[in-house]
């Protein structure tokens, strides 16, 4: 039987993993020599070729006899393998072993793996190692098992010598084993190569920026040598020492580097700390702006409050309240005639609390009508947005919204307080002169009204007694501004035979062309003889609001002058001292009228509507009564 990796000679020891192997050893009566041999049937074969005598291997097996019984022969307790044989007949004296060995399907013997040996049976695919069952006979115990590796090799190693112990006979064989050859590392990627380097050398001759040389003195030559010194040689600085400087000059620059590391660290900590710090101050601060918010608008709502929920937070807690006073008048345990009067005084308080939410619930439905009447007008008076064909919103100011805008106007002048008389009069005249031109019930009586306002201030009544009046008007004229049948342009109606563009169709006429007939009526109105002071009131009034929206020097002193003329005639002067004042008024506003700039018109901008501008490829139609384009 042959094991891997060395040579073997005749005479062979078992090593301790308990392989097979043939022992050679002298003592008692002979030499006893034993030949494992591995049939195919699973059996091992012992021959043995001396007299058999007292045996014992002279070095013991590190495996204890424990481990591997022969079967047939006993072992005693420390015993190797082979205890003791007693043979009186010479020759071959045959020792049958029982091996068991794992045999797969085949009849093959199996394959095991050990932990122990499973990096070894990696590095030897050939190998094979196999389970050997001793039987002990009746002995305890019975049986044990050993491993048995079994080198397939067909090649027999060879030999390679070895020595004799003359002390006690034992040879010691030399053994050579054969491993896998190193494989040649895998050359490395060529990353730098001399080829691809741009470098150019130069030969270039240096010489040292002084020359010297020696001479030596010699009769007949006289050196100087007050200018010699000695020169002292240093202490050798050897590569070692170079190396030391480099070493302390690194330290030093490392030292210096982190030093700026840390510094550079530690401010941007102290930055973000700062920052952080920042950053929650300004927390805090937003959170007590929030709170003080809040507790305002808390207390705001219940001083002044405006909506509905404001209303319901007031009865709510004064019915709490109530509540605990109740109750705290049931705690004092008074009774008759006290408790009486107590719950009595609690009634007057609460009917005194619910009074003062009546009043601000009356404050809060004015003011928000109001609002409401505000917000109603600023959203008709709102320009038209008109999407384009490349995408751009157009903010267009239609003739609707024109009219809508001039009507909030005028609302508001009349709704704010009275200042002077003047002022007041110069509103009622525009008033009129918006509402005179439809002749209806409701226009009627607004100008009726107008007319009695205007007879009373000049009578010197004071501006208390006029308030019910004054609201009546207000009232009056917000059902005009909200009336939907009122059509946008008032003047067309009493001037359409002084234009000719506007004896065309209603639908013809754009923005541009009924700015040209409010100029030419107001033109026409300066320049007309004057019949009364209320009249020409009306007129500046109404010149004063259609120029006082354009801020240039021209408009300017449009104002001025209308400003003198009504001052004058609230003095009593004459009309004949006034004319020269009234054409230079009459003169700048032709000017007025004549500039591009305040009337397209003048300068031939005609505005025709396209398709896109209506979405439909046909004319627009209008609603009768109103200004909207179908």
């Amino acid at each position: 039987m042959q094991e891997r990796g060395r040579g073997r000679g005749p005479d062979e020891d078992e090593d301790d993993d308990g392989h097979a192997s043939r022992s050679t050893s002298r003592a008692g009566h002979g030499r006893v020599s034993v030949r494992l041999d591995l049939r195919d049937d699973g059996r091992i074969g012992v021959a043995i070729d001396d007299p058999i005598g007292p045996h014992r291997p002279a070095t013991p097996l590190k495996r204890p006899a424990t481990n591997m019984v022969s079967s047939g022969v006993q072992t005693r307790e420390g015993d190797a393998i082979f205890p003791q044989l007693t043979s009186q007949t010479d020759g071959l004296f045959e020792v049958r072993m029982k091996m068991e060995a794992m045999l797969d399907s085949r009849g093959q013997p199996r394959r095991v793996k050990s932990p122990a040996k499973e990096a070894k049976e990696a590095r030897t695919p050939e190998g094979t190692r196999l389970v050997v069952k001793i039987d002990h006979g009746d002995d305890e115990p019975s049986s044990c098992t050993v491993y048995v590796d079994w080198n397939r090799a067909k090649a027999r190693l060879p030999w390679r010598g070895g020595y004799i112990d003359k002390r006690n006979g034992t040879r010691l064989h030399n053994a050579a084993q054969q491993t896998d050859p190193t494989k040649a590392p895998k050359k490395p990627v060529l990353m730098i190569s001399r080829a691809c380097m741009k470098a150019r050398t130069k030969k270039i001759q240096e010489q040292g920026s002084k020359d010297s040389f020696t001479q030596m003195d010699r009769p007949g030559i006289f050196l100087d040598n007050s200018g010699d010194y000695e020169l002292i040689p240093g202490p050798y600085f050897s590569a070692e020492d170079w190396v030391d400087v480099k070493v302390d000059a690194a330290i030093i620059i490392q030292k210096y580097t982190r030093r700026d590391i840390a510094k550079r660290t530690a401010a941007r900590m102290r930055a973000f700390a700062a920052e952080r710090k920042e950053f929650w101050i300004e927390q805090e601060k937003k959170r007590k702006a929030e709170a003080d918010d809040h507790l305002r608008f808390e207390i705001q709502r219940r001083m002044n409050p405006r909506t509905g929920e404001d209303f319901e937070i007031l009865y709510t807690e004064l019915a709490t309240w109530c509540a605990q006073e109740l109750k705290a008048i049931t705690a004092t345990g008074v009774t008759g005639m006290e408790r009486r009067k107590a719950v009595k005084e609690l009634l007057f308080k609460e009917i005194k609390l619910l009074q003062t939410i009546d009043r601000l619930r009356c404050k809060a439905a004015k003011e928000n009508r109001k609002d409401r009447i505000s917000g109603a007008m600023e959203k008709m008076s709102t320009p038209k947005m008109w999407e384009m064909k490349n995408g751009t919103i157009v903010h267009v100011r239609t003739l609707g919204t024109a009219r809508a805008s001039d009507l909030m106007h005028l609302y508001h002048a009349l709704a704010k307080p009275v200042g002077t008389n003047d002022e007041r009069v110069g509103v009622l005249g525009y008033v009129k002169w918006t509402v005179q031109v439809f002749n209806c019930p409701l226009t009627r009586e607004i100008l009726d009204l107008v007319e009695r306002e205007a007879d009373l201030m000049n009578r010197g009544r004071p501006a208390r007694t006029l308030s019910g009046l004054r609201q009546r008007i207000l009232n009056l004229f917000l059902q005009v501004a909200s009336d939907t049948y009122i059509p946008p342009s008032p003047c067309l109606l009493k001037l359409a035979l002084d234009h000719v563009s506007l004896s065309l169709p209603s639908l013809s006429l754009t923005l541009g062309t009924a700015r040209a007939s409010d100029l030419m009526h107001l033109y026409h109105a300066l320049a007309k003889p004057v019949g009364t002071n209320d009249e020409r009131v009306g007129v500046l009034g109404y010149v004063k609001w259609t120029v006082q929206v354009f801020n240039c020097p021209l408009t300017r002193e449009i104002l001025d002058l209308v400003e003198r003329e009504a001052d004058l005639m609230n003095r009593g002067r004459p009309a004949r001292t006034l004319s020269g004042l009234r054409q230079r008024i009459l003169n700048l506003f032709l000017q007025f009228v004549e500039t591009p700039d305040f009337n397209p018109e003048a300068a031939g901008f005609q505005y025709v509507p396209t398709d896109f501008d209506y979405g439909v490829n046909q004319a627009p139609t209008r609603k009768p009564g109103t200004d909207k384009f179908t």
